[in-house]
């Protein structure tokens, strides 16, 4: 990091960290494999570095082997926080477009029950769930539209946008690979100011969610990758909270006419009281609308709110610089598992109150992996923007099937075009340069910026 000397009474700093963009990668880079398995090197994201810093085992798992309980489970596209992001991309006008995409995400689930092919009813739930979870998502993201507007004095200058940048810390070590992906950055139109706006979706209590927030692994890299991507440092995150509520759009949600009823019998005989008939329709969407404002109010919790958080520190501290250069070393190991060590707290074998997805191989010794691993788990491949997708047979390799020990070599021509998808080399972009000996490649940029302060 940045070290200052005392000379003749002044104070004087040695350079400064640089970061700078690098040109988007075709897919994550594919190194030798260890123990007969493939293991993939991606750019370091604010989730991935979480884990890594809580237990550096499950790291290797899920960002360099890449494998993944086989169970059947929603696609990460159809989860409440993807559906809220995608309603607040497109705003208003885009309601429709989302609730067809939602249409047909749901008809595949239909179309396996239909077939007779939902022995578990695992499907028939899929498709209830993503229609509950879209009614919960529109519910949110309508209520923070009218609590909160956007005033005029700001303008969305970028949305929804990957930022892949190199950091070099100035420690005499290869700069370290990182990506964002920042929900909005706005400009305030009389200053020039920027303001990072992120949107959160939890089940917990908002107060407890902000909880350390400032100091965030998430708040301090989506402002690194702003400062580099736009030159200039923000001067703040626009926080943008949403609480889940439990109830989902039901039958109360119908239309209902209000009549008095009179007891007849028992210890309220002759007393009223107001009651509905609910009429037979389809739910109402206002309907629901108003009995989440009115379970927010029960709950004692706004339920949407939106926060100012102020920078108050470097764009680059120590703290994070230090972060960012001991997942670093992970990010590019030999995925043998000795080198990522299990976090022995046990504080992340059991986190969430359940057991973590890889405790049965923690548990076991390596010498049985390869057995549970066949049955429990399946590879998937990762792409350039963090999503994994399940390997079928034909593609680069096979789930279950380890593969032969491959060495990769540097190009000789750094001018020559990128591998055909299926090579496993490091693609041979000519912003590309080695990384240490015995380490993988990683890619750089023709040059290095001062981090804007």
């Amino acid at each position: 990091m940045v070290k200052a000397t005392k000379e003749s009474g002044e104070r004087k700093s040695l350079p400064q960290p640089r970061a700078w963009e690098v040109p988007p990668l075709d897919k994550p880079i594919v190194k030798e494999s260890s123990l007969g398995r493939k293991a993939w090197i991606q750019p370091l994201r604010q989730s991935s570095c979480a884990t890594c810093l809580g237990c550096a085992r499950k790291y290797m798992f899920t960002q360099r082997w890449c494998i993944f309980l086989r169970r059947p489970t929603l696609k990460k596209a159809l989860s409440l926080g993807r559906m809220v992001h995608r309603l607040m991309e497109l705003g208003r006008p885009g309601i429709n477009i989302v609730r067809k995409e939602v249409d047909i995400e749901a008809a595949e689930f239909t179309s396996i029950v239909e077939r007779d092919e939902d022995l578990m009813g695992e499907a028939a739930l899929a498709a209830t769930t993503i229609y509950n979870n879209y009614q919960q998502a529109l519910a949110m993201v309508t209520l923070l539209w009218q609590k909160h507007p956007r005033p005029d004095t700001y303008e969305t200058i970028e949305r929804e946008r990957r930022i892949l940048i190199n950091v070099d810390i100035i420690d005499g070590k290869p700069p370290v690979f990182i990506s964002v992906k920042l929900d909005e950055i706005l400009q305030v139109k009389e200053t020039g100011d920027l303001f990072i706006r992120d949107f959160k979706t939890t089940s917990s209590n908002i107060a407890y969610t902000l909880t350390g927030y400032s100091y965030s692994l998430q708040c301090r890299m989506y402002r690194l990758g702003v400062a580099v991507h736009q030159n200039k440092s923000p001067v703040g995150f626009i926080l943008d909270i949403l609480r889940k509520p439990t109830i989902v759009m039901c039958d109360k949600d119908r239309d209902y006419t209000e009549y008095v009823h009179t007891f007849k019998r028992g210890y309220r005989r002759g007393q009223t009281e107001t009651r509905k008939k609910f009429i037979d329709r389809p739910p109402i969407f206002e309907n629901y609308l108003d009995r989440c404002r009115q379970w927010y109010k029960d709950s004692g919790d706004e339920g949407v709110q939106s926060f100012s958080v102020r920078f108050v520190e470097p764009v680059l501290p120590l703290e994070l610089a230090s972060a960012l250069r001991r997942v670093s070393y992970y990010q590019v190991a030999a995925a043998i598992p000795g080198f990522f060590p299990r976090d022995i707290t046990t504080q992340h074998c059991k986190s969430f109150n359940r057991v973590c997805d890889y405790y049965p191989l923690c548990q076991t010794g390596e010498s049985a992996w390869d057995a549970i691993i066949e049955e429990q788990y399946e590879v998937r491949t990762p792409d350039v923007e963090g999503e994994y997708k399940t390997k079928t047979t034909g593609e680069e390799g096979t789930p279950n099937e380890p593969e032969k020990s491959q060495t990769a070599t540097q190009p000789k021509d750094t001018n020559s075009p990128r591998p055909a998808d299926g090579d496993t080399d490091t693609p041979t972009d000519k912003t590309s340069t080695p990384g240490p000996t015995g380490q993988p490649d990683v890619p750089q940029g023709s040059k290095g910026d001062t981090i804007p302060t």
